[in-house]
């Protein structure tokens, strides 16, 4: 049976389409000069087959959902490892170097904070009296430094205002208005227990991130998380005792210290600092800092337009999904998803390959642009050829 291209070519005298220029039966119209132009492209050329549309390659494994317009969801580290197995030559080292790591850093913090959660009670102890209380309210000399939450509670529960209280509250008000809430990822202890959690996740075969909320679900989180800071001030008030500090890990953790060092027993309520973490473990990675505490409800009022965020360099990003992974409070730098939830830990930045991730800060930048300004201008009246 004759196939459709022998059909054409019957119609065709024999000849088929050429590369460049239109079939046989077509010449006697052009006209004598432009059929002389194209005499070489004219020429018999063999008939082709039809034309296969070239194989497409699969998209790598972490754009195959973006390419569907389906949600990605975080890499688990086999397949970051695998997708960054061949990225570790200049590239990779140049987006290394020079970076500033904040992992020692923060570790550093950390454990300064640990020697004070139990070296202060120590010290009491042997009557130096330098500095007394715990982390929740401690005092040096004559002077008391609170929680903001802390703070505000003593205000509703007694209904008066102490300016010994309310000017440490203000002091750490004005430090989330400016580095946001640094405060949940560098000082708090049960920030601290729930990283040891990361590593019994880890053990444990559930390294995969806890991926960012949805907006519908971050909305009702966000409506749950104020819901609970807002009944515990009411409930505060109403009782005329500072409820949130019976249930706060931080609160629990200062006092199960406290009297451990003094009395040598410890109460039963260290069993929800140990309940969370394994709820944290099985369930939600962080799911207490990202869903009820509020103590972080309280400092995600705070505006953060101003403050110190993560930013992202799109010229330098790969879209790995890195951040993603790694991030405990489940955002995404990496789609520029930031949000209040954010404890500026600085995990992510460690953790980009690429060096793509850096803090910033509104202030710092408008500050920085105004001394360069100042400095441009100081330079220019010194030499008029200066811009």
């Amino acid at each position: 049976m004759p196939s459709r291209l022998s059909h054409r070519r019957a119609q065709t005298g024999g000849e088929g389409r050429g590369l460049h220029g239109p079939c046989a039966h077509h010449r006697e119209h052009l006209p004598l000069l432009q059929r002389h132009a194209l005499q070489p492209l004219l020429q018999e050329v063999p008939a082709q087959g039809p034309r296969r549309r070239p194989r497409r390659r699969a998209a790598p494994v972490h754009n195959r959902r973006r390419l569907h317009g389906l949600r990605r969801l975080p890499l688990r580290l086999s397949h970051r490892a695998a997708l960054h197995s061949d990225r570790v030559g200049e590239g990779a080292v140049s987006g290394r170097a020079g970076r500033r790591r904040y992992g020692p850093r923060r570790r550093l913090v950390q454990a300064l904070v640990v020697g004070l959660l139990i070296g202060v009670p120590l010290l009491n102890v042997v009557k130096i009296d330098v500095v007394q209380g715990t982390l929740c309210s401690i005092g040096i000399r004559s002077v008391e430094v609170t929680c903001s939450l802390g703070a505000l509670q003593v205000f509703l529960a007694s209904g008066e205002l102490y300016w010994r209280l309310l000017l440490p509250g203000l002091f750490f008000v004005a430090l989330a208005l400016v580095l946001g809430r640094v405060f949940c990822g560098w000082v708090c202890p049960q920030h601290m227990a729930g990283e040891a959690g990361d590593g019994v996740r880890t053990l444990l075969g559930r390294n995969d991130g806890a991926g960012p909320d949805p907006p519908r679900r971050y909305r009702r989180a966000r409506n749950l998380y104020l819901s609970i800071l807002a009944a515990g001030l009411v409930s505060t008030a109403v009782v005329g005792v500072p409820v949130i500090c019976y249930v706060c890990p931080v609160g629990i953790i200062c006092r199960t210290l406290f009297t451990g060092t003094f009395f040598g027993r410890v109460g039963g309520e260290i069993f929800i600092v140990a309940a969370i973490v394994g709820f944290e473990v099985v369930a939600s990675r962080r799911g207490w800092c990202r869903y009820i505490c509020p103590l972080g409800a309280l400092y995600s009022l705070f505006p953060m337009g101003a403050s110190l965020r993560v930013r992202r360099d799109a010229a330098r990003c790969v879209e790995c999904g890195a951040c993603e992974t790694d991030c405990p409070m489940g955002e995404s730098p990496m789609r520029g998803l930031v949000r209040r939830s954010c404890t500026n830990c600085a995990v992510c930045i460690d953790t980009c390959p690429e060096g793509a991730l850096h803090f910033s800060s509104r202030l710092v930048s408008s500050a920085r642009r105004r001394l360069n300004l100042e400095r441009r201008s100081r330079s220019s009246q010194g030499n008029p050829y200066l811009p």
